[in-house]
């Protein structure tokens, strides 16, 4: 036993001290202050802008919900159209990115096809799909956090080396300043007491541990509400200083975004009205327990999760209202086309038309999907037409660039492969992926679905045992 507890704890402390140098190195907020924020993202006045955002885990079916809470995204928004109607491949981010980054060439199921191909390489394709085709178009191209780019947990910019013209930058945990220095004497003490927490986690027998893990609720307190959430505000602080990281040029040159944001990943009850993280929430006076979408439909919070996903994603569409406000004031919102899209949803049994016979939890995987194209206008357009997060790509070059091509494969980036036959969704929860990471996803320990038309109708999902 000894002999067996010390080659453990070499082995950890080796792994430890490799996770530790891969991280990035970011100034602390004390030494670094959001004054001294520089514009990384490039907006042309005259040429073409092309965005796509992704929000990890953002959840559909809020939408209509914070729109009509919020009145006045509706005009913040204008031009937009939501999609309810789509699917993503997976509930985590390793099986939903592909597609959205990648189209339909890399949805799970296309990619256990190709069985001769690693994971890790595939998956570095999707995510360099879209940068070099808009970048071979003569497009200024940046890329803001991919996710688990080189298929590390934390992204390895340097898969973009070999793409000319394409600027990957990591912005997440940069911009904290503004929310981190009332709080850093909390914020240490709540990490030293989580990492306490996490060793105990770890002591419980393996069999045990998912009942242990409590959807990561395990270390939580009554007083964790009293800290400010820093994984939360990582992310939310480059929501909030999206203005200050814009340059806009008076040239004619095209530009292509993708921007990478956990905000609505990390959920986290904020205070109300404004909905913005605090060290003390207190939304006694605020808190209905409900809301409604002003067409005769509610939902009800019924459990703190269902609360802080809320929150969490109303405070995400407030701070990209504020950013399109100042888009449209610098007079660049009508010749920019925006794709906000989430790689999956989550299941937090909300919403009961997406509750399946067989108690599959469809919001686990309908994506949030919304689309403004140039010079489009109105308020609150919405479309039923049967989308998947793989339809990103082509929705981004669709008319501007002629027959782009996957640099990779050679294939046409179209939307004709979702309506050739239904599509296959796994439910997998091995989201690991330095170790899903042989040729084919290991799925082993969820089903396959398939479904066609509208991810509302039962009759339209079908287990494949």
């Amino acid at each position: 036993m000894s002999l067996s507890l010390a080659g453990m704890v070499i082995v950890n402390i080796w792994n430890i001290q490799k996770k530790l140098s891969e991280m990035p190195s970011i100034e602390s907020s004390s030494s670094k202050q959001a004054s001294n924020i520089e514009p990384i993202i490039p907006l042309s006045r005259e040429g073409k802008n092309v965005m796509v955002i992704m929000l990890d885990r953002a959840i559909s079916g809020y939408i209509p919900y914070i729109f009509n809470e919020k009145r006045e995204l509706l005009d913040e928004f204008s031009g937009f159209t939501y999609f309810p109607n789509t699917t993503s491949f997976g509930p985590f981010t390793n099986f939903g990115v592909l597609g959205l980054f990648g189209g339909y060439e890399y949805t799970p199921k296309a990619m256990n096809e190709r069985k001769d191909k690693r994971l890790a390489d595939k998956h570095d394709e999707a995510l360099k799909l879209m940068p070099i085709i808009f970048s071979e178009n003569g497009y200024e191209v940046t890329v803001c956090d991919p996710p688990y780019a080189g298929y590390k947990w934390v992204s390895d910019l340097s898969i973009y080396d070999d793409c000319p013209g394409v600027k990957a930058i990591k912005t997440m945990g940069k911009y904290m300043a503004d929310f981190a220095l009332e709080s850093v004497d909390n914020i240490d003490a709540y990490q030293k007491r989580s990492f306490f927490c996490y060793g105990l986690f770890k002591t419980v027998p393996v069999f045990l541990q998912e009942l242990a893990y409590d959807s990561g609720r395990y270390y939580s307190t009554n007083t964790d509400d009293n800290v400010l959430n820093r994984a939360f505000v990582n992310s939310y602080s480059v929501l909030t200083n999206l203005e200050r990281l814009t340059e806009v040029n008076a040239d004619d040159k095209n530009t292509f975004l993708i921007l990478v944001n956990d905000a609505t990943h990390e959920p986290v009850e904020l205070q109300e009205p404004e909905y913005v993280p605090t060290n003390y929430v207190d939304n006694s006076s605020f808190e209905k327990g409900f809301r409604e979408d002003g067409r005769g439909n509610r939902i009800t919070f019924d459990t703190e999760d269902q609360i802080a996903h809320y929150h969490a994603n109303m405070a995400s569409m407030i701070q990209l209202g504020k950013w399109f406000n100042y888009l449209k004031h610098e007079n660049i919102y009508d010749n920019t086309r925006i794709v906000i899209v989430s790689d999956h949803g989550r299941g937090i049994q909300q919403f009961k038309n997406l509750i399946m016979d067989d108690k599959l939890d469809v919001g686990r995987v309908a994506a949030l999907l919304m689309f403004k194209d140039f010079n489009a206008g109105g308020t609150g357009n919405t479309s039923d037409e049967f989308m998947t997060v793989a339809d990103t790509p082509y929705l981004a070059m669709e008319g501007i660039i002629d027959k782009p091509l996957n640099p990779f494969t050679g294939t046409e980036i179209t939307s004709e492969e979702k309506n050739l036959h239904d599509q296959w969704v796994t439910t997998s929860s091995n989201l690991d992926v330095e170790a899903n990471n042989g040729n084919v996803f290991d799925t082993s320990d969820g089903y396959w679905y398939t479904v066609h038309d509208d991810i509302y109708k039962k009759e339209n999902w079908r287990r494949m045992d």
